[in-house]
């Protein structure tokens, strides 16, 4: 049915939660990151072009992020730290920095619930050409929650991450949920759209419009109302015809025929 209308698949996306007891477990782990250094609107570019090569060019079309979507402003900035004053939450972040390529390579964010009612959450990406950071990533999450209430991490994945997904039942996490992510051609749309109102047209319908409703009341109209005739002048009779210009007038021409016959 989605076919029909337009839309196609772009990606299965599987939602997994990590229990406490497994996150203290992957907490005993010393991460491996000689290069993880914090998050700021300097690194805006690096994480743009992370996120670009994380995403097939379908995907990545669809989101359209650019370098701007990576930064906060001031304003941005003042607003979350109220919001998570107010809720008792916090969000910490980082990326792993690759100096030979000066690139970023890995990045992930996570937000905590101090109050321990929430599970916290995480958003992890990662280059395809540094799939070997899943672990260390994980570990890093795991040691950060060890300083707020035990709770469960929640954290997606896409088909087009296998070795995330391969990680995280190796490790013995949980599916949780299971969606599909769809898009839809705007040229497709027009495309059917032009289709539906030409061809969908029938003939009886199109000309339907161009039928008078009414029965036609046979006459003309006039806004004028008719002015009779005089009694005087009957129909074979000439009408006799007025001049309005009075200032110059032309004597009568005499007939010389009637001269001649008399």
């Amino acid at each position: 049915l989605y076919r029909q209308n337009g839309f196609q698949p772009l990606a299965h996306m599987t939602y997994w939660e990590i229990s406490p007891e497994l996150l203290s477990d992957l907490a005993q782990a010393e991460p491996d990151l000689p290069n993880l250094l914090p998050v700021s609107n300097a690194d805006a570019q690096l994480l743009y072009q992370l996120d670009t090569a994380s995403m097939p060019p379908l995907v990545r079309q669809v989101f359209d992020r650019h370098t701007h979507d990576f930064k906060s402003s001031l304003v941005n900035a003042l607003t979350d730290g109220v919001k998570q004053w107010f809720t008792k939450t916090e969000v910490v972040s980082g990326y792993v920095f690759e100096p030979q390529r000066k690139a970023a390579i890995g990045y992930f964010q996570v937000t905590l619930d101090r109050k321990g009612q929430e599970p916290l959450v995480a958003t992890l990406t990662v280059h395809p050409a540094y799939t070997w950071l899943y672990p260390e990533l994980l570990s890093q999450l795991a040691r950060i929650a060890k300083d707020f209430p035990l709770a469960s991490l929640q954290l997606a994945s896409a088909d087009y991450q296998p070795e995330r997904e391969e990680y995280l039942e190796q490790i013995g996490a949980q599916r949780v949920e299971h969606t599909l992510m769809m898009s839809r051609s705007v040229w497709h749309k027009l495309r059917e759209s032009k289709f539906v109102s030409l061809e969908g047209l029938q003939w009886s319908e199109m000309l339907q419009g161009l039928q008078p409703a009414r029965k036609p009341v046979p006459g003309g109209m006039s806004w004028l109302r008719p002015q009779p005739l005089p009694n005087s002048i009957s129909v074979s009779d000439p009408v006799p015809f007025t001049r309005l210009n009075t200032s110059s007038e032309v004597p009568p021409e005499t007939d010389t025929s009637d001269k001649s016959r008399g």
